[in-house]
């Protein structure tokens, strides 16, 4: 994209981004003569991705603003002040609320695919494509691998007729697995029980066209035809921006995988990290978010800040963010330093207690909200999560040392998959006697979005 208008040199384009998940705030730029200008700009904060009525077609971003809510932003370029490029276009707000929609720029290439010539794809991860023994190769060559490439997804072929170490470990660190199940091979059903059992989206694929009988054709099972390969390419491409922005916007694939049907049970979850990600929502995101839910009719909840008292009520919202360590041994006692850190300059020492709790629950309070309307309080690193540590050590010591480059990897998924863990209760959880839901008090962040101004 280039301006060519000569009077004005110094406008230069703004760079695109296609991302499915950005983090951190936004700018908008609004036209229009009832804005308090007529070229106003709002800042928002991204929330989470949303789907309307659970269709991929559907896949929008949703912000948190009071300065976008008019209507003269509609149609907006959504710039990321984390990204520093443009991730999409506001298309939805209400004056009634603080909620703003917008529609992410990489569903564009869809409709208009000259857009991926001017704009950067966001890193969208690795893929691992499970291959039988004896597998067509054209079903890679002509239609599997073109669309890898095209959606810039870093590319594992698993090793055929065998499960070897390397293949355990793009499986661990996988972002979405393809299984070619045309041919009845046990290794390839080993790897994907693998996958399902960490959590990965997954799609499996067969070479051919659909069985003439009805019962014997899986919902889930995608048929690609080799003497069709171009419209065998654009059926998966399809699938896979499916899954993969389903599982960006809630954590997990809403339709099921022959694997798992076939013996009618979920697979155990081979992670450490979502067995946590239950216990640590079950014993402290859960009663914590709903004694502060109960704040608005006038429960009998405690929150203390620096040992003092202060009173719940004259809040307009309070706030329970997660924040997750970086590096794993940032949530151990090791990680105290970093925390003693932030309580100079970003946080004071806070605690909530109620009659619904077993105990008071030590928190944060984020500095000034003295003069604020909103009360944020944090957990700042789980301390659960430094447990993690030694199960990633537990399965690899015999190969890996401690901070390698492959322990790392692995660290980075697991803490993922906690995150994806919470943040999927805290989205489905229903609790009738508060008026606010669990998903309007608590939200999971990273340390730098948390914190993006400081300097460990």
């Amino acid at each position: 994209m280039e301006l060519t208008e000569p009077e004005y040199p110094e406008r230069i384009p703004l760079a695109m981004l296609l991302v499915n998940n950005p983090h951190g705030d936004v700018l908008v730029c609004g036209y229009g003569t009832h804005l308090p200008k007529a070229q106003s700009i709002g800042v928002g904060e991204f929330l989470r991705p949303y789907i309307r009525d659970n269709t991929p077609a559907n896949y929008l971003l949703q912000y948190k603003s009071r300065e976008l809510t008019f209507e003269g932003f509609s149609g907006g370029a959504v710039y990321s002040m984390v990204a520093n490029a443009v991730v999409g276009l506001q298309i939805e707000s209400s004056d009634q609320s603080d909620q703003v929609l917008a529609m992410p720029l990489s569903r564009i290439p869809e409709f208009w695919e000259e857009l991926t010539s001017v704009a950067q794809y966001g890193a969208r991860g690795q893929c691992v494509v499970l291959v039988p023994a004896d597998s067509d190769d054209r079903l890679y060559d002509e239609i599997i691998k073109p669309v890898l490439d095209d959606l810039h997804l870093d590319t594992y072929v698993s090793t055929k007729g065998a499960t070897d170490p390397g293949d355990l470990e793009k499986l661990d660190v996988a972002d979405i697995v393809i299984a070619d199940a045309t041919l009845d091979d046990a290794f390839v059903t080993r790897e994907l029980t693998l996958a399902q059992g960490l959590g990965t989206p997954d799609i499996v694929v067969r070479s051919g066209v659909p069985p003439s009988r009805p019962d014997r054709i899986h919902s889930s099972v995608l048929y690609l035809q080799t003497s069709e390969p171009a419209t065998a390419r654009t059926a998966l491409k399809a699938r896979l921006l499916q899954a993969m922005d389903l599982y960006d916007a809630v954590g997990e694939l809403v339709s099921q995988n022959p694997i798992t049907s076939f013996f009618g049970v979920p697979l155990t979850q081979v992670s450490a990290a979502n067995a946590l990600a239950l216990g640590y929502f079950e014993n402290f995101v859960s009663p914590v978010g709903h004694a502060l839910g109960l704040v608005a009719v006038g429960t009998d909840i405690v929150i203390k800040v620096d040992d003092e008292v202060v009173d719940a009520r004259r809040f307009t919202s309070i706030a329970l963010q997660v924040v997750l360590p970086t590096r794993l041994d940032w949530a151990t006692e090791g990680g105290s330093k970093m925390r003693r850190q932030l309580q100079k300059t970003a946080v004071q020492v806070a605690s909530v207690n109620s009659t619904a709790l077993s105990r008071e629950r030590r928190l944060s309070a984020l500095r000034g909200w003295e003069d604020s309307e909103r009360l944020t309080l944090l957990d700042i690193f789980p301390t659960t999560m430094a447990t993690l540590i030694d199960s990633i050590d537990e399965r690899f010591a015999d190969r890996h040392d401690r901070g390698g480059e492959y322990w790392r990897a692995i660290e980075r998924k697991e803490i993922d998959r906690f995150s994806r863990g919470v943040s999927r209760r805290i989205r489905t959880d229903r609790f009738d006697a508060s008026p606010l839901q669990l998903e309007e008090i608590c939200t999971v962040v990273t340390f730098s979005e948390a914190f993006p101004d400081f300097q460990a």
